[in-house]
């Protein structure tokens, strides 16, 4: 039982220091890139596809989900990367939110 609450104590510690911003070498974030990369990838082949040939299968109902989706996941990145800690010249973390 104490090991939840210490878990639970640095957890708002780490809360409450950073105020839920993600740093960028953390392995979350690395592979959140990732995805973004990817997805963007995906993009770069299926939009010029799509407006050049029209094919059926991309005005087909599950690509426009997709799509939208795809979409989702762009606009949270832009949420993500306004919380991420930048890094000075110096190299210093600043955690500062103004």
């Amino acid at each position: 039982m104490s090991d939840h609450s210490d878990v639970h104590a640095e957890i708002e510690t780490i809360v409450h220091e950073t105020g839920f911003l993600f740093r960028n070498n953390d392995p979350i974030k690395l592979r959140w890139d990732f995805l973004i990369m990817l997805l963007a990838v995906f993009n770069c082949f299926t939009i010029p596809v799509n407006v050049a040939f029209q094919p059926a299968l991309m005005n087909s109902t599950g690509f426009e989900i997709l799509n939208h989706l795809i979409d989702f996941v762009f606009f949270s990145d832009i949420l993500i990367t306004f919380r991420t800690v930048i890094t000075s010249d110096t190299g210093d973390e600043i955690t500062s939110t103004k």
